[in-house]
């Protein structure tokens, strides 16, 4: 949640990222081992801004992509705290 100029309370869905700004940036492969998946994902950082203007993030997330299989470990990172989910296991 944040407060914008004009003083109304505004709230932010992060999972989705619905309500910031966000800029993407692919840094490569990563070898990733978590409960449903071992093996090599797909980096990507997550950088959330308040304003399209803004230079400095409020928050960041890591996402990380396996090929055939899709999102397989999320880390995102607030003011303060961080929640990592992970893939427990694929039907």
């Amino acid at each position: 949640m944040y407060t914008s100029d004009s003083g109304s309370r505004r709230f932010a869905f992060v999972y989705g990222y619905f309500g910031f700004h966000s800029r993407k940036t692919y840094r490569g492969t990563a070898q990733v081992f978590v409960p449903g998946f071992a093996g090599e994902a797909h980096r990507f950082d997550v950088e959330l801004f308040i304003n399209p203007g803004d230079s400095l993030p409020v928050a960041s997330a890591v996402e990380y992509y396996a090929s055939g299989t899709g999102l397989v470990k999320w880390e995102f990172h607030g003011e303060g705290f961080t929640r990592v989910l992970v893939l427990r296991g694929v039907l």
